[in-house]
Order: C-alpha cells, then structure tokens, then sequence
C-alpha cells in the first residue's frame, strides 16, 4: 500500500509526509523504511491500550478480572500526560489497583 501511494502521489508528497500512525502490524517499520523513509513511524494509542488490557487479561486470576478494563482505561490516561508529576500520579493510581 505504502509503494501505491508513492506512485499515485508522487516523490514530492511522499517527502512531505511526515508522521505515519498505524495499528502496530511487524511489516509495517520495513515497509515504511522503505517507501517513506523521513516518516516517522508513531503506534496507535487505542491500539496499544487494546494490547495493555489483552496482555493483563492473559496474566489476570479470574477472581481479579474486573481490573482489566480499569486498567486498560488508567494506562489510556498515562499516554496523555503533560507533564511527569501527573504521569507519577497515575502511574500509582495504577499501581494501587
């Protein structure tokens, strides 16, 4: 996909992008590399919650899965911090579930 939009847009807006959001899938680093090599390549915040709370899900007893999406919701609230105080807060709120 990324080669299709270097050919139907053109090296001059291939070069202007500069940031690419996607949901995390492994080919997509090389992929973009490759075609759009001054593109930053950032992941996707739902996405990385929807790992956070797949991951506590695998490693959650039963009897404590009503945290999982607690969790999934406090660790959301992590990636908009402004500054490093309210990140610590949080990150003990988390931490205290």
């Amino acid at each position: 996909i990324f080669q299709m939009i270097k050919e139907g847009c053109g090296q001059e807006t291939v070069d202007a992008i500069k940031v690419v959001m996607t949901d995390g899938e492994k080919s997509f680093p090389t992929a973009l590399n490759k075609v759009l090599p001054k593109a930053q390549h950032v992941l996707c915040t739902w996405h990385i919650t929807q790992n956070v709370e797949k991951t506590v899900r695998l490693h959650c007893k039963k009897d404590h899965s009503d945290l999982i999406e607690p969790i999934g919701k406090l660790f959301q609230t992590l990636i908009y911090c402004e500054d490093s105080k309210e990140f610590d807060n949080k990150w003990d709120a988390l931490i205290d579930l």
